[in-house]
């Protein structure tokens, strides 16, 4: 299985609460693909992809410019009615009018042509079509460097309303020990402690190259398949911090912006 950076479930993340919250937004996508034809823009490791065949998609193509995400896809997340592509978000080759559905989840905040990736999506949408976006709040990012362009809540739904006919409007939120935490986290991260202490030790560099050896073959790092996922379908409420909700009707940090958009013509 090849290196890959982006969300892979498994046994040992699935309690982190971002990991949730990304399985929730593709539940949530879920209950509009019966019998459509579904692009996953962006499909990363192909689980939700994976999910979105599950739940009846008719064919669910997945598109993705990471070779080891796809190969990753393909050997753990294959199912008849999926077809994954190599390819770029920027230049998605479909004809017009071809898709019901189109989901793409964290993804706008990495593209660089914002306004050429909206008009693809919406000539690849048929009339009626649904767009499905999620990008983070620029406040509650740890703004990695492959973030191009991050959102504010009033700019990220503006885009999509000037695009698109109807916006739902949906969000996740995250408590304040969670953000607190997270700060903590980032702080650790960037200090390097770990590294800094290992790399003093006595073949300190080789013992950190096997360590990451071992946890990239170890059990606990494989894949989980989606019946797990589908534990959150029945019981979503166990992380307050998964839940999509009406944007502005609940309490907290708003962390994850998501739009139900519908193409008007």
């Amino acid at each position: 299985m090849g290196s890959f950076d982006g969300i892979v479930p498994n046994r040992k993340n699935l309690n982190d609460y971002v990991i949730q919250q990304h399985i929730m937004r593709y539940i949530l996508a879920g209950k509009y693909v019966r019998n459509k034809v579904v692009l996953d823009v962006a499909c990363g490791a192909g689980y939700g992809t994976c999910y979105l065949a599950e739940r009846g998609g008719l064919k669910v193509y997945a598109i993705d410019i990471n070779e080891n995400a796809l190969s990753i896809a393909k050997e753990f997340y294959n199912h008849p009615n999926i077809v994954y592509i190599r390819g770029d978000a920027l230049n998605l080759p479909f004809p017009n009018n071809f898709f019901d559905v189109v989901v793409s989840f964290e993804t706008i905040e990495h593209i660089t042509q914002i306004d050429k990736y909206i008009r693809d999506i919406k000539r690849i949408l048929k009339v009626g079509g649904l767009f499905i976006c999620s990008t983070p709040n620029i406040k509650y990012t740890r703004h990695p460097h492959y973030h191009i362009h991050e959102f504010y809540p009033d700019e990220f739904f503006s885009l999509l309303e000037k695009n698109f006919c109807e916006c739902k409007k949906y969000a996740q939120y995250i408590s304040p020990f969670i953000r607190l935490k997270d700060a903590m986290d980032l702080k650790e991260r960037l200090l390097g402690i770990g590294s800094k202490i290992l790399n003093k030790l006595p073949q300190g560099k080789l013992l950190k190259t096997k360590l990451k050896r071992t946890l990239d073959i170890s059990v606990n790092k494989q894949p989980i398949n989606t019946r797990a996922i589908k534990i959150y379908e029945s019981f979503p409420f166990l992380n307050e911090n998964n839940n999509i909700v009406p944007i502005n009707s609940k309490k907290g940090y708003l962390r994850i912006m998501i739009g139900v958009c519908k193409k008007y013509r």
